[in-house]
């Protein structure tokens, strides 16, 4: 009988050592971020791929606000403003790299009409080898600003001449976004003064690859009391896509984000509805990004939500406007500013945010990013984008390469010796070998196997005697 219960005792050291262990939850920077490769953050952070390098050749004055898009797994584009470079102010460059960070083509202009500014370049992919920019233009529609686009091959060649996006031209039609909906499509949007007959609104228009018009342009936002400015466009599938903006007091307090969901036709496929849940103060500068057919994810940086000055802030949707989360905050550091975000989805479930944030480097601005899954829990730490961190580096524009990889540019001042430069580097996301054990279920077996081997030095004391397990 004394035996027995000595047994009883071990086996249920045994049982509750493995139990216990086995509830423990996993870290969230080890959560998978694709089940099928096993894909684990790197103890919690992205590793570098390629070291901080300089986008532009051009270097004198300033080289700012770029925007960076993929073309292939191995290839991507970055468009940028440039001052003084064509001789008459501001003008659009871009340039086509490899995923090692190596030039494929020179710098190329990018606008054909250079009197004054053209400035705020949003580009995008169309297909491996193709590629459009959007930018506005000072002038050029004879009453102020306009927007203008252009397509062009992986080789810098125009395949289009320049053409107008905007067909009112009244006034200012600018901050241009631009996204793909098939090989041969895509979408720009863009904020118009005084179309609405009540201050800035948004405004959207499709185009076929050759610049043709295939939808007349339509209105964005169906409230048009004061101010909608600053739209950000992103495809949901080869006929739909989403524009989210910013917009003065409609939701009675400061800057509110709100979006829509469009046909390729223009139509309306949901009521404009409103992004933030919060909002006291100001919620602005909404960026959209798609992750699959039925899933985007939006993110803003919002005035005191965080508890100190501004923070970054994201929400997932369904393709009907449906909140999936809460508003979660993006980014771990809340002491001064942090905003201006920019997302890419990485496959269906996961996405990346860049964002600037002021002093977390102690010297100004600099660039951070963190990894999300898609419902909104954090697949990493945030982690500082840019090794220079003199000065300020700002307004980050990120793009996936693969599901494991991406791209982040931004502008950085005084790194290339002559006011602000525009640099980029990759990131990449560890794949854990399919035969390595998960870390948790090593922690159980050790543990379980300790528990074995004192239960037995335990029995073997009492016994007087030397216990062989088999």
């Amino acid at each position: 009988m004394k035996k027995l219960t000595e047994v009883l005792v071990i086996l249920t050291i045994l049982f509750t050592g493995c139990f216990a262990v086995s509830i423990i939850p996993w870290n969230q920077s080890n959560l998978s971020l694709n089940e099928g490769d096993q894909i684990l953050t790197n103890l919690g952070e992205a590793s570098r791929v390629i070291s901080e390098t300089r986008a532009n050749t051009y270097t004198t004055s300033s080289q700012a606000k770029p925007c960076v898009s993929w073309l292939t797994a191995t290839t991507f584009v970055i468009a940028w403003q440039s001052e003084g470079q064509d001789t008459s102010d501001w003008g659009v460059y871009a340039k086509v790299f490899s995923s090692t960070g190596a030039s494929l083509t020179g710098e190329f202009q990018v606008n054909s009409y250079i009197t004054s500014l053209q400035t705020n370049p949003s580009v995008c992919r169309l297909t491996d080898t193709t590629f459009v920019v959007a930018w506005q233009s000072t002038g050029q529609d004879t009453d102020g600003l306009g927007v203008y686009a252009n397509v062009f091959s992986s080789t810098g060649a125009n395949l289009t001449n320049e053409f107008r996006v905007n067909t009112y031209i009244t006034n200012d039609q600018s901050s241009p976004s631009v996204d793909r909906l098939t090989d041969t499509t895509f979408v720009v949007a863009w904020q118009s003064t005084g179309q609405d007959t009540n201050e800035l609104g948004v405004y959207a228009n499709v185009f076929s690859s050759t610049g043709a018009n295939l939808t007349n342009e339509f209105r964005v936002n169906t409230y048009i009391t004061n101010e909608q400015s600053n739209p950000s466009v992103s495809r949901l599938t080869d006929t739909t896509f989403i524009v989210t903006w910013r917009s003065y007091l409609q939701d009675t307090d400061g800057y509110g984000g709100y979006a829509n969901i469009f046909s390729n036709t223009g139509a309306n496929l949901t009521n404009e509805f409103r992004v933030n849940t919060y909002i006291t103060s100001d919620q602005s500068t909404q960026f959209v990004t798609q992750l699959n057919s039925t899933i985007f994810v939006i993110a803003w940086y919002s005035f005191g939500q965080d508890g100190n000055s501004h923070g970054v802030f994201a929400k997932v949707f369904s393709n009907t406007g449906a909140n999936l989360t809460n508003d979660f905050l993006v980014n771990t550091y809340i002491t001064g500013m942090q905003n201006i975000p920019s997302m890419c989805r990485l496959n269906d479930t996961t996405f990346v945010v860049a964002w600037q944030s002021n002093g977390q480097d102690s010297a100004g601005y600099g660039v951070y990013a963190k990894v999300f899954s898609s419902t909104g829990a954090n697949l990493t730490s945030e982690f500082r984008v840019n090794t220079y961190i003199t000065s300020d580096q700002m307004n980050p524009s990120v793009s996936r390469l693969t599901d494991t990889t991406f791209v982040v540019a931004w502008q950085s001042t005084g790194q290339d010796g002559d006011l602000d430069g525009c640099y980029f580097s990759s990131f990449t996301l560890q794949k854990v070998p399919s035969d390595q054990d998960i870390p948790s279920f090593e922690i159980v077996y050790s543990f379980a196997g300790l528990v074995l081997i004192m239960a037995v030095l335990l029995l073997a004391k009492r016994k007087n005697d030397i216990i062989i397990v088999k």
